[in-house]
């Protein structure tokens, strides 16, 4: 198994570094046949390709707490900064979750409230009396 390039090059300053067990001389493409102008040829190193991976999609449960938030945000319309109210609406979110067995992290139904909050605000500022279609950021 050839040597990652950071080893290679260590090897070829070093040849000690090869660790025990390993032979002291530097891997062939090092050897003098491969120096062109006086450097050594190095193999290419790419970069690994990253794997990309499905979109997540919401937990079912975050359904519950939209229509939960909704409905809070129609009774009480849309919190004004430092009045409070996303704190008292993620509380109120929280608790009908928790009464169904769902316990998300505070940040994570901060980030939700977040989004339903803006997608409410968007929908009062246009002024459809409708809900449009929920899509997941």
């Amino acid at each position: 198994m050839p040597h990652p390039y950071w080893l290679q090059n260590a090897i070829r300053r070093n040849p000690r570094s090869a660790g025990p067990g390993e032979p002291f001389a530097a891997p062939p493409e090092f050897d003098e046949a491969a120096d062109r102008d006086g450097v050594p040829v190095a193999p290419v190193q790419t970069k690994p390709q990253r794997k990309k991976r499905p979109i997540r999609r919401a937990a079912p449960y975050w359904a519950i707490g939209r229509k939960r938030a909704m409905d809070w945000l129609e009774q009480n319309g849309f919190p004004e900064p430092w009045d409070g109210g996303q704190a008292e609406l993620e509380h109120d979110v929280a608790g009908v979750l928790a009464a169904r067995g769902y316990h998300p992290a505070e940040s994570t139904i901060r980030r939700y409230v977040r989004r339903w909050i803006d997608e409410y605000r968007d929908r009062v500022n246009k002024g459809s009396p409708h809900e449009g279609p929920h899509l997941t950021y």
